[in-house]
């Protein structure tokens, strides 16, 4: 088995195998909609533990698994071989779910939201509704010309070749609390191999020049202080596909809304659970 392919379970396995994040709320296993979760670059998906609760309390599925390289998955920190391998993750996890009628939705935050993105344009006739949660089209800082071009290179030699990020945790939240519990957590990450940066980059900039239209409703969220994500790129990504995406910023806020304080923590959860009862009506 190679380190990129799940198991298909619900147990949280070494392998990225999806999790339910608890049963919802109307009837016994039944649910108004099934949402698959897909966490950012660095994380893994026990941290939006909270937004899946309250998609639960208002009676939807919740699943969720990790990425390659990230929380309890396998395979080296930070690295994939190449950017198509998340697609095929996230195809197994859509694989896995229990079938049922129920209308499904797609929820991504950060790289998590461009493999999200990529992976319903592949797969337009599945999504009923698309949630994007701070959407990394491009990076809120740019890294030196040299860094991306040495990138390039090494990443054809040595591509699991890993070195920090870069990424300053204080962007994550305005909450002091929050960024101690990512730092002290032991299934974060900051590393980035060569291969990873240069999949992430031309898949980033593929995304931000497809101007085909989407293959559903999509909602994205953004804090107008995110440092990590550009809002100035998914402004520009909404408004050439303004006819099926709408854009809803968060003042003095920052990457990880779901993370940020009570205020604008409850106003983004209600903002997912709004749009995602909306696509059932």
């Amino acid at each position: 088995m190679s380190d990129t392919a799940p198991r298909r379970t619900t147990n949280g396995s070494p392998q990225g195998g999806l999790r339910l994040f608890g049963k919802a709320a109307f009837g016994a296993g039944a649910s108004r909609g099934r949402v698959l979760l897909v966490h950012g670059y660095g994380e893994h998906a026990k941290r939006h533990a909270e937004i899946a609760s309250a998609l639960t309390a208002a009676g939807f599925s919740v699943w969720a698994g990790d990425l390659p390289g990230h929380g309890e998955a396998a395979g080296k920190r930070g690295h994939v071989r190449r950017w198509e391998d998340y697609l095929s993750i996230v195809e197994s996890w859509w694989e896995a779910l229990p079938a049922a009628p129920a209308p499904f939705f797609l929820l991504g935050h950060s790289v998590g939201g461009l493999i999200a993105l990529d992976w319903a344009g592949a797969h337009p006739e599945r999504p009923r509704g698309l949630l994007l949660s701070s959407p990394a089209f491009r990076l809120g800082f740019e890294p030196p010309a040299w860094r991306q071009a040495l990138a390039r290179v090494v990443a054809r030699i040595w591509p699991s070749f890993s070195q920090p990020s870069g990424i300053e945790t204080e962007g994550i939240s305005t909450v002091r609390e929050e960024v101690k519990r990512y730092r002290d957590d032991p299934l974060c990450h900051d590393r980035a191999t060569a291969r990873f940066f240069v999949s992430y980059l031309a898949a980033a900039a593929r995304l931000r020049a497809d101007t085909r239209p989407l293959p559903c409703p999509t909602l994205v969220l953004f804090g107008e202080d995110d440092p990590i994500s550009s809002l100035a790129a998914a402004r520009a990504w909404v408004g050439a596909h303004r006819d099926a995406a709408r854009l809803l910023t968060f003042p003095e806020a920052r990457h990880e809304l779901f993370h940020e304080s009570f205020v604008v923590r409850e106003a983004a959860v209600q903002a997912v659970v709004e749009f995602f009862d909306s696509r059932l009506r």
